[in-house]
């Protein structure tokens, strides 16, 4: 019920959010912000983070376009991450060489790393 007198088309925001609440609805949104806080459509996570990886990115462009350029991206980017954590000590050494890893979804380092790229969005 939206409201307490159980009036049609008449919302009490306190009323609902309290709903919510008990129903815990809102310690899941919660949650889900903490685990996934941004996501991107492949095209926007390319505009955004390409220069992560320019000359990649301007490399893949020529022959890809979309989720594959974003896959690229995706695989470069996480290998950096790698050999930065790995050089700190923070990670140990990925079993798999880099020229196994067909694709981030094929390779578990972009999952390790906190990279998770779907279908649509990254």
């Amino acid at each position: 019920k939206p409201n307490d007198l159980l009036v049609p088309n008449r919302f009490d925001p306190l009323v609902i959010a309290d709903q919510l609440r008990c129903a815990g609805v809102l310690e899941a949104i919660r949650v889900s912000r903490i685990g996934f806080p941004q996501r991107f459509q492949h095209d926007a996570f390319v505009s955004r983070y390409g220069m992560l990886a320019a000359r990649e990115v301007k490399r893949m462009s020529r022959m890809r376009k979309g989720a594959d350029l974003c896959e690229a991206l995706v695989s470069c980017v996480a290998q950096q991450v790698e050999n930065s954590l790995v050089e700190r000590g923070i990670m140990s050494p990925s079993s798999t060489s880099p020229s196994k890893r067909l694709s981030p979804r094929s390779s578990g380092i972009p999952l390790e790393i906190g990279i998770q790229m779907g279908r649509t969005k990254v």
